[in-house]
């Protein structure tokens, strides 16, 4: 005769399949699309000269801000809702923080250390791969409206041999630096000079 508990013993048992903190991510999986959208809502009513004249003024600020001073906050004239889109990423971090949970390195890395604007590139910051004397390539991010920069190291991927991975890696290395055969040196290769063929090969 099974218990007579049994019934809320199973209610009360938690199920495998849930996801830990599931309505917090979804929240703020919520946030970060609608920061996403409220940063890439343009205006199409300004003329180019006017987004030209003001990029250029961007890029003069930048130039004369000392580093140690703040960095003040300007909008993009044809994007006008970023101030909402702004409050949002920082709700998401400010939850992310109540919650103890650790946000993707690429979700954090989105989001201005300085303004909290949603780094969106070639709208709302520009990006740029720079050489790095330790890691070869670094990713550097500037944001457009605090003018605020970040470098991130960006090495380029090992490529390994999934059956000898002792000296797969270097064997690979050896076989790219060594040059092809020209064409003028290959087997195949016929040469003429007017009507007398020079030098024959074989096909």
């Amino acid at each position: 005769m099974p218990p007579k508990n049994s019934k809320r013993a199973s209610a009360i048992a938690p199920n495998p399949r849930a996801v830990q903190n599931g309505e917090v991510l979804q929240r703020l999986n919520f946030l970060h699309q609608a920061s996403h959208y409220l940063a890439s809502v343009t205006r199409t009513d300004l003329d180019r000269t006017q987004l030209s004249k003001n990029e250029e003024n961007s890029d003069h600020l930048h130039h004369h801000l000392p580093s140690n001073q703040p960095r003040s906050r300007h909008p993009i004239p044809h994007l006008p809702v970023l101030g909402l889109s702004r409050v949002l990423s920082k709700s998401m971090k400010v939850i992310a923080k109540k919650s103890v949970l650790r946000m993707d390195p690429s979700v954090k890395r989105s989001i201005c250390r300085s303004c909290h604007l949603l780094l969106i590139p070639g709208t709302t910051s520009t990006t740029k791969i720079l050489r790095s004397s330790s890691h070869r390539h670094k990713v550097k991010t500037r944001c457009l409206s605090c003018s605020h920069e970040r470098q991130i190291p960006h090495p380029p991927k090992p490529k390994q041999d999934p059956t000898d991975r002792s000296g797969g890696h270097e064997h690979e290395l050896m076989s790219e630096k060594k040059r092809s055969i020209p064409f003028w040196n290959q087997p195949q290769h016929l040469t003429f000079v007017g009507q007398t063929l020079m030098v024959e090969g074989s096909l």
